[in-house]
């Protein structure tokens, strides 16, 4: 790996490890599909901890290639 590709390593990595689950780029990763996470975070929030999660999904985009792409 040359110096270029290492510092671009190494801004990613920061970046990444900067992210919270406030981050709406993260927090579409983070719930995609995960029962478990989905369902820990919302048994914090609401104190409710019979809470089930049957499903989780995030958030839909729809690309546009000519202007602004919609979640």
């Amino acid at each position: 790996m040359d110096e270029k590709q290492a510092a671009k390593k190494k801004k990613i990595r920061e970046q990444v490890l900067n992210y919270t689950l406030m981050d709406d780029t993260f927090m579409t990763v983070f719930f995609n599909d995960d029962l478990e996470c989905t369902a820990f975070v919302l048994q914090v929030i609401l104190e409710k901890p019979d809470l089930k999660v049957t499903q989780a999904k995030s958030q839909y985009t729809i690309a546009n290639m000519k202007g602004r792409s919609a979640r």
